[in-house]
């Protein structure tokens, strides 16, 4: 069956100019950082055996407007672009992203709660216009503020930033959805470049002066919207509702899971308002907190190119305990400018696992072949909360009584990390859903086959055979994420640096998988998904 996606190829070079250019970067990265291949990114070259096999050319529009969604999104937090009259002050301007990310936060509650067909929701384009309407209500308003000279209340503009919110909870779902057309193994890289470019863009609006920023913003916002109506190509059958069953039957809050990436949501709240604190207090210029954000990109590409197990969570938690403690420390306890070095620190570990979160959760429903927008929204429930409470919790600690609170809320804090490190430690590999039901230990099996060569193009109906056999088989969502590597060839070493966990953590779920499956070595369990009847669509 030849895949849908090659019906939307047409030769573009000006629409695969930012590829080529994301790929020349790359190499250079690779270069300095002393490796000649293997890195990240390798084969997102785009030759002419890349394009012809992965990508049309809607969907490299859809990369490029990804990337300026992504943009206007962290541009919106972490800039002085939607400053006005009346939220400029510290303590203002924390309560207005508070209320952004608890509006979003409740985005992503209602769409995997009650919206039943979600994934028809998030495609129409009548709702998505409505949406982009409810975004453009905050752009306008400081617009009007900034060129008009009039003062607009503060609870108008509090609206205007819960529209926002509610809007970028929508469109960061519908993205995602929309990225179910693209080969799994890029989806990551994808979010990567995506987000490295992003944070660029970040740094160079919040050092334009105003009102070029608010227009260069808007363009941004609306320059995405219109490449969301055109990318991404949905040749391919929305979820069965027995998928949907099965799926919310078998993933589940888990308490440790939800606890971590809430502490986590906290901490960057905190830690990016004291940096608008900071910055307001010393006059450096606001684009210090889009250089933040590309030293996560650049680390998150380190890590990712020379030790990927420390992206699992069990991992990345327990080495980064220390930079976390002494970055809470050393925000109460130092004075400027070593205060605001140790908080940029703070910020850019704590916003890897962050985007480590985002980048795994827009993974999931591609490989389980079920509703994305499901597994997005409600993984990231938690963690966007936190960062709502975290706002509102720096808004706090920017007056007078909190910043004589500031010595109780660190140790507060810190008690807080040291318990959110033992439980990361104590019962790893979960995160925000709860996707292994069995509580057992088995011991290690060993899946350390050599991985059999793959096709360019994995088809969707072989997705929904891997999907298929998981439910048949009574797998978990996680165990399902696994048995689609496994039947494409690849180990347990391989399986971890895609999934961002430990490789113990791997072969353990393949005992599981194994044992369910009744099978004694990976050709087995590759007979028994390829034997799987295709779906009549």
């Amino acid at each position: 069956m030849q895949n849908r996606r090659d019906e939307f190829f047409i030769p573009d070079s000006s629409a695969h100019l930012l590829l080529d250019m994301i790929s020349l970067i790359e190499m250079r990265l690779r270069i300095l950082s002393g490796r000649k291949g293997g890195g990240m990114t390798q084969g997102i070259s785009f030759g002419d055996n890349q394009i012809n096999g992965m990508f049309s050319e809607k969907t490299a529009l859809g990369i490029v407007g990804f990337t300026l969604f992504t943009a206007s999104s962290l541009t919106s937090v972490y800039s002085p672009v939607f400053f006005t009259a009346v939220s400029e002050s510290p303590t203002i301007i924390g309560c207005l992203r508070s209320i952004m990310f608890v509006s979003m936060a409740a985005v992503f509650f209602v769409l995997y709660r009650f919206v039943r067909k979600r994934d028809s929701f998030v495609r129409s384009n009548t709702v998505r216009t409505a949406f982009f309407l409810l975004q453009l209500l905050l752009p306008a308003t400081v617009l009007v503020d900034r060129l008009t000279g009039i003062e607009v209340p503060l609870a108008l503009v509090a609206l205007a930033w819960a529209f926002w919110g509610i809007a970028n909870g929508f469109f960061a779902c519908a993205w995602v959805d929309g990225q179910g057309s693209i080969d799994e193994s890029y989806i990551t890289k994808i979010s990567f470049w995506s987000f490295a470019l992003g944070s660029c863009l970040v740094t160079g609006m919040s050092a334009m002066t105003s009102p070029t920023n608010i227009v260069a913003m808007a363009v941004s916002t609306i320059a995405s919207f219109i490449l969301l109506l055109r990318a991404f190509p949905h040749g391919y059958a929305e979820s069965d509702v027995h998928d949907e069953e099965w799926l919310i039957e078998k993933s589940k809050f888990n308490r440790n899971g939800s606890y971590i990436m809430l502490v986590d949501g906290i901490l960057i709240g905190i830690v990016a308002c004291f940096l608008f604190y900071s910055i307001k207090q010393t006059g450096l210029t606001p684009a210090i907190l889009g250089v933040a954000l590309i030293g996560t990109a650049i680390l998150f590409f380190i890590l990712r190119t020379h030790s990927p197990e420390l992206l699992s969570l069990e991992h990345s938690q327990l080495v980064f305990l220390p930079i976390i403690v002494c970055g809470l420390l050393f925000m109460e306890f130092t004075e400027a400018p070593w205060q605001l070095v140790f908080s940029l620190v703070l910020f850019i570990v704590l916003y890897l696992f962050d985007f480590t979160n985002s980048a795994v959760l827009s993974l999931r429903g591609n490989l389980l072949s079920i509703s994305a927008c499901y597994c997005f929204s409600k993984g990231r429930l938690f963690i966007v909360a936190g960062q709502g409470i975290g706002w509102a919790c720096g808004a706090f600690l920017t007056t007078e009584l909190g910043m004589m609170a500031m010595p109780v809320f660190i140790i507060v804090l810190i008690a807080s990390v040291c318990l959110y490190i033992t439980v990361a430690a104590i019962n790893p590999n979960k995160y925000p859903l709860i996707i292994n039901t069995d509580n057992e230990r088995f011991p290690d099996k060993d899946t350390n086959h050599p991985p059999k060569s793959e096709p360019a193009v994995i088809e969707r109906p072989y997705k929904r055979k891997c999907s298929l056999a998981a439910q048949k088989y009574d797998l978990t969502p996680r165990e399902g994420e696994i048995l689609f590597y496994l039947a494409k060839g690849h180990n347990a070493k391989s399986i971890a640096d895609q999934l961002f966990v430990a490789e113990r953590t791997i072969k353990t779920h393949t005992y599981h998988i194994y044992q369910k499956m009744g099978v004694h070595s990976q050709q087995d369990l590759i007979n028994i998904v390829e034997g799987e009847a295709s779906p009549a669509n």
